[in-house]
């Protein structure tokens, strides 16, 4: 029996016992996704979901069981599971009640048949039963809006997922060429701002990773003022021979250095290449996230919470010496609930809300 503060726990309910147990159910769920993701037919075809889950289960086989097991654990594959595994099923179910209507009709609970009800209790469950249900009743159309809404969820967790096996083959050099396509996409639960796309939450020698979209300011239109330009909407990301390069419409292309630690700095100055007399520079760089100084805790931006929308703000730049202090406090106070933070926190998402005492 071993003890940590003031909880007890037996030898085999150890942390590490644990970890190396959710690693190995984590990589099954991953193997399942694959399948069930290669089994999908149009319109639900997911063509982008195989050879990034390919890469990323490469990758995985030639990196160290520790550091193979943290990135199993941590919250980009897991998130992505959850979200695949959900909206597949929410697929399945659509597919399923708009192939046998009639037979809906026939074993009705109430109006609507059990893979309705099962459909309905799935998407209850998210955060996006406002989106699908706007009426506020289940109606002929839901079963279409929730095919067509669990497709583009889809999409955009294989692009996350995307994000992350190039910012692992970044950390992990491995010989052979990888190309992935990336979207540049708000999301508040993960902290990301919309002009940049996050390569997972690891942090490797270089630190955690992010392409951002640098636009300078678009230039004066009559009483208009000035303004950003909005990032692209894709970026086809290529590495090869330890050089990675971008290339988005309207952003140009640049080419950087993806290997040692020296050559990342956090403002890296690109080498811009077919570059045309009087054309712009590239507006796409490769910098490093933010994170708690002593730790490998990634510091997401501030959040603000309205009662309407989610948005990224900029990052508190005092925000990180606070928290590095408070942790420091606890190291002190509390060596054993120190080392449990610093093992299962990877991100930390500060959030502004009206009316919150901070």
């Amino acid at each position: 029996m071993t003890t940590e503060g003031a909880v007890s726990a037996a030898p085999a309910l150890d942390t590490e016992s644990l970890t190396r147990r959710l690693a190995l159910l984590c990589l099954r769920r991953l193997r399942r996704a694959r399948r069930a993701c290669a089994g999908l037919h149009r319109p639900d075809a997911a063509p982008r979901a195989r050879p990034v889950l390919d890469s990323l289960l490469a990758t995985l086989r030639r990196l160290p069981r520790p550091a193979r097991d943290r990135i199993l654990v941590g919250p980009d594959v897991r998130g992505f599971l959850a979200e695949a595994e959900t909206w597949l099923e929410a697929g399945r179910l659509s597919r399923v009640v708009l192939a046998r209507a009639a037979e809906r009709r026939a074993t009705a609970v109430g109006r609507h048949g059990p893979a309705t009800a099962r459909l309905f209790d799935l998407v209850s469950r998210t955060p996006h039963l406002a989106a699908l249900v706007p009426r506020g009743r289940i109606d002929p159309g839901f079963a279409r809006r929730s095919r067509r809404f669990a497709g583009a969820r889809l999409d955009e967790a294989i692009f996350d997922l995307a994000a992350l096996v190039l910012g692992l083959r970044l950390t992990h050099p491995a010989p052979g060429s990888l190309r992935v396509v990336l979207r540049f996409r708000e999301d508040a639960e993960q902290g990301r701002p919309r002009d940049r796309i996050d390569l997972g939450t690891l942090a490797g020698p270089a630190g955690p990773l992010a392409i951002l979209f640098a636009a300078r300011p678009a230039r004066r239109r009559g009483r208009a003022g000035t303004g950003l330009s909005r990032p692209p909407m894709r970026v086809t990301a290529t590495l090869r021979d330890a050089r990675l390069g971008l290339a988005a419409p309207g952003a140009g292309r640049v080419i950087v250095p993806a290997a040692g630690t020296r050559l990342l700095a956090p403002d890296l100055d690109s080498d811009v290449r077919r570059r045309r007399p009087g054309q712009p520079p590239a507006a796409l760089r490769l910098v490093r996230r933010s994170i708690l100084p002593g730790t490998s805790i990634v510091l997401a931006p501030v959040v603000l919470s309205a009662p309407r929308r989610q948005r990224v703000l900029r990052e508190d730049r005092g925000l990180g010496q606070r928290l590095a202090r408070a942790l420091r406090i606890v190291r002190v106070c509390w060596p054993e609930a120190h080392r449990g933070i610093e093992r299962r926190t990877f991100m930390v998402v500060p959030i502004r809300e009206p009316a919150t005492v901070i």
